[in-house]
């Protein structure tokens, strides 16, 4: 059983489905077909497992930063944050988001 804590978004884009299924990386996330949309699981070990899988989303998806800002607004808002909360501890959890989303922003800066 996997033991690193999730973290998660939804989503009802089949190609951006499709994109992140064809180009898995196992030990970073998962994706799952639910009714009527997708689910993205991600597992963050730490801080820079997040931002592998920011950057990896960004690479793959092709998507703005507005874009990818409203598919992981309940991830950075911590709305979808229990299981890290429970694994790290509230602040660690904010420090991990905080650090992710200054990184995606910086992606886009360049």
């Amino acid at each position: 059983m996997d033991k690193i804590p999730k973290t998660y978004f939804f989503f009802d884009s089949k190609n951006l489905f499709y994109l992140l299924t064809k180009n898995k990386i196992p030990e970073l996330y998962e994706c799952v077909e639910v009714p009527d949309e997708y689910e993205c699981w991600i597992k963050v070990e730490n801080s820079e497992s997040f931002k592998r899988f920011i950057k990896h989303l960004k690479d793959v998806s092709c998507l703005s930063l507005s874009e990818i800002e409203e598919l992981l607004v309940y991830v950075f808002e911590g709305t979808h944050t229990d299981d890290l909360e429970k694994a790290y501890g509230y602040e660690k959890t904010e420090s991990i988001l905080e650090d992710g989303y200054a990184y995606l922003k910086s992606l886009y800066s360049k």
